[in-house]
């Protein structure tokens, strides 16, 4: 949890600190990022919704480790939905 907290910050820091730059200056990129994180979180909805019951495989899945839950913020579409979100309150 504290890597994931973690991430999350350090992308509102790059946000605060002129990644949104890169929006401003390819405009089409915020629609997309729209799109893109709506039908993840669809295709993620619709994932749990048909799945059968959960059956526990093996012991070899293992949380994350502190770094490696930094960097999945940065390819996690819901996390860009949440800095996104708000950032455009703040900004």
């Amino acid at each position: 949890m504290l890597g994931v907290s973690a991430g999350i910050g350090l992308m509102m820091l790059a946000l605060g600190l002129g990644i949104n730059q890169a929006f401003d200056r390819v405009p089409v990129l915020y629609p997309m990022l729209n799109v893109f994180s709506i039908a993840y979180l669809l295709y993620m909805a619709w994932r749990i919704g048909t799945s059968d019951r959960l059956q526990r495989q093996s012991d070899a899945y293992r949380p994350m480790k502190f770094r490696e839950a930094i960097a999945f913020q940065w390819i996690n579409p819901k996390a860009w939905i949440m800095v996104f979100s708000t950032s455009t309150m703040i900004l």
